[in-house]
């Protein structure tokens, strides 16, 4: 194979008869694989994440993981071009249609870079968050900054192509449609913005999530007492972190190929391409490998770290996946024009409304008779306790009645008792007295006084 190098304007061109991938590659076949892999399941991974999001709160944490997950979808849907191109041994018609590459090359281009600014702002607010808690940050600001940086981004792509700086073409070297720049200046320009942009914000990332690893140690370590309130927030910034440390191990391979890249142009003078020519691993997959896979991976792992962290979205996940949909029976429109021909069709129509009524009624009786006898298990439960509150109040009762007899008896005994104190003591008096009187004196009654 012959490579023809333009080292002025940074490109291959190449013949594409010469220019051929064989379909034994084994480095192509596993980057085919995770690319269907990341369209089969991170595509709906992230559309259930980005439904879970938008019925949470509105909060600043939420509002930007809302547009990761939306970003993410849609990073995982246009990864599929490129696994079929590869398994077409790079020769596939999407991306030979000029309209088609351009429409891809710009989408693509705005995914890496509004991912890293959104990873940015997730983590450096989480930081602020956990060294100044009293902060108070509005929700509109953040509105304003990311909608802001999406049209500075758009308008960037927009203005470059309408001047004429460049133009979206596709090679069978890079595997994807990318902006192959004209201008010298604008060349200089884009360099300096993509390094600024996808390369180097993985030192300050990294800077905010050590920082924030401490500050959340510190918290764990000094405080005494641990309220609801103050475990949310320490899950929440765990979740930021983990979110965080994937974007670092996905973005590595990315700022170290652009190191490389700094180092062969500006410093020793070279050019780039001349570096990658020296390898057939860089030549044919390094670029496909820091630009495309690393974003589709990165949004593909996400929701495994949503699904680990958050059981809301655990089990709004396992309900989506279980969920079975219900077969409902659609009766036929009636027909607004009946003629005789249309005697069966009538009848089949009447057959099928008269079953609805018949199922409906059923429908009908068991929820009445599944009613009554809650209804009946319920008065049971309800004669039940209160049976048994009636025998404890009985058993109250009766305990007072006892004790209230008791007293009688008692008070009744102690009257007799009393009286036959008294009765004796009488007796005794009235003996004492018929010894002391004669015996002419007639002898009187019981009853009679002395």
């Amino acid at each position: 194979q012959h490579y023809f190098i333009q080292s002025n304007l940074s490109y291959y061109s190449m013949s594409p008869a010469l220019a051929m991938v064989p379909h034994t590659n084994p480095v192509d076949f596993t980057f085919t694989v995770l690319c269907f892999m990341c369209f089969l399941i991170g595509t709906p991974a992230n559309a259930v994440a980005l439904y879970f999001f938008s019925g949470k709160h509105k909060d600043v944490p939420t509002l930007i993981y809302i547009v990761i997950a939306g970003v993410d979808l849609l990073s995982c849907v246009l990864v599929l071009p490129v696994g079929l191109n590869l398994a077409e041994s790079r020769q596939s018609h999407f991306f030979q249609d000029p309209t088609l590459c351009t429409i891809w090359g710009m989408v693509w281009e705005f995914i890496p870079y509004y991912s890293v600014f959104l990873v940015f702002c997730l983590s450096f607010l989480r930081t602020l968050a956990l060294l100044q808690p009293m902060i108070h940050i509005h929700k509109w600001a953040v509105i304003a900054v990311l909608v802001g940086y999406a049209v500075f981004l758009m308008a960037r792509q927009a203005i470059g192509l309408l001047a004429g700086f460049g133009v979206y073409k596709y090679e069978v070297m890079s595997g994807y449609c990318w902006l192959h720049i004209t201008d010298e200046k604008y060349q200089t320009s884009d360099v300096v913005f993509s390094s600024l942009q996808l390369a180097f914000p993985i030192i300050p990332i990294t800077t905010s999530c050590i920082t924030s690893i401490i500050c959340l140690a510190r918290s764990i370590h000094f405080s005494k007492s641990s309220t609801s309130a103050t475990r949310l927030k320490r899950r929440a910034s765990i979740t930021i972190i983990l979110v965080t440390s994937v974007y670092i191990f996905f973005n590595l391979p990315v700022f170290l190929n652009y190191i490389r890249y700094l180092m062969a142009v500006y410093v020793t003078g070279q050019d780039f391409l001349d570096t990658d020519n020296s390898n057939e691993f860089l030549k044919k997959h390094i670029w496909l490998l820091t630009y495309v896979l690393t974003v589709a991976l990165n949004a593909l792992v996400n929701p495994v770290v949503y699904v680990c962290r958050m059981k809301c979205f655990r089990r709004r996940l396992v309900t989506c996946l279980t969920v079975r949909r219900r077969k409902l029976a659609v009766a036929p429109s009636p027909p607004s024009h009946r003629n005789e021909s249309d005697k069966v069709s009538e009848e089949s129509f009447k057959a099928l409304k008269e079953a609805r009524i018949r199922h409906k009624s059923e429908n009908e009786k068991t929820a009445l008779r599944r009613s009554r006898s809650q209804q009946r298990r319920s008065k049971r439960r309800g004669l039940s306790l209160g049976r048994k509150r009636s025998m404890s109040q009985g058993k109250k009762s009766s305990a007072s009645q006892g004790k209230k007899k008791l007293n009688t008896r008692k008070t009744q005994e102690s009257i007799v008792l009393s009286n036959e104190c008294a009765d004796l003591a009488l007796s005794m008096q009235r003996q004492e007295y018929l010894k002391l009187e004669p015996a002419t004196t007639p002898q009187r009654g019981f009853n009679s006084t002395p």
